[in-house]
């Protein structure tokens, strides 16, 4: 890939330049996040908004349970007084 970039960059700048540019190209295409790496990202984000969701229900269960819990408890204290 490179050498192809570099041979069209000679043929409009010269070979010092050409090849300046050319690694500068290469340098940055490195550095580009490829669309693989963003679709695995994707899907890793919607399985964590999955799992984050699925989290906030189970925690929603487990407050009203303490709440029903803690409704039992006064309950019990108020038959022991009697």
């Amino acid at each position: 890939m490179i050498n192809d970039i570099k041979q069209k960059l000679t043929d409009a700048f010269g070979e010092p330049q050409a090849t300046a540019l050319a690694e500068a190209i290469q340098g940055s295409y490195v550095n580009l996040v490829k669309i693989n790496d963003f679709n695995e990202l994707k899907d890793l984000v919607g399985t964590l908004t999955i799992q984050v969701s699925n989290l906030t229900l189970a925690q929603q269960r487990t407050e009203r349970r303490v709440e029903e819990l803690a409704a039992a408890q006064q309950r019990t204290e108020r038959r022991v007084e009697e």
